[in-house]
């Protein structure tokens, strides 16, 4: 018996992978709307003939150029907004099989490096001043010991 269709409208579903490689997390540079130039974990949105983890194997590899297949859930976000409907987030975690973190058109690779954000605590990476995250667009930053 088919899901009836009042079940399948008014939802979309999530991604992020949390690709860690020797103790550092990827993280790439919002290129597109809301919170444009903060840095979060690769993801995007699930296409409708596709798996959780096929969507977040294809979105690391299509945002970063890293190869991985994933390891695990790490956790999930429901929230509910009445001009987009529901929306469920779901981290996972994935282990880098090849390639190389690599910029798109959205800026430079390999940028000089700058303390200050090397040592900024994780939660005040997504909110560098216009000009100030020197990271490059695609990154494994260092995560805590």
């Amino acid at each position: 018996m088919a899901i009836p269709a009042r079940y399948n409208t008014g939802y979309n579903i999530g991604v992020g992978g949390a690709v860690v490689r020797e103790g550092r997390l990827l993280l790439v540079r919002r290129a597109s709307r809301h919170g444009r130039g903060n840095w979060q974990l690769p993801g995007g949105f699930i296409e409708p003939d596709e798996t959780m983890e096929q969507a977040v194997v294809r979105e690391v590899k299509e945002e970063a150029g890293v190869v991985a297949e994933v390891e695990a859930v790490l956790g999930l976000r429901s929230r509910y907004d009445p001009d987009n409907g529901n929306g469920i987030y779901v981290v996972l975690l994935l282990r880098p099989i090849s390639g190389e973190p690599m910029a798109d058109e959205h800026g430079v690779l390999y940028p000089r490096p700058n303390p200050a954000i090397e040592s900024a605590p994780a939660g005040q990476l997504g909110n560098c001043p216009e000009g100030a995250c020197t990271r490059p667009p695609s990154t494994f930053a260092k995560t805590a010991d």
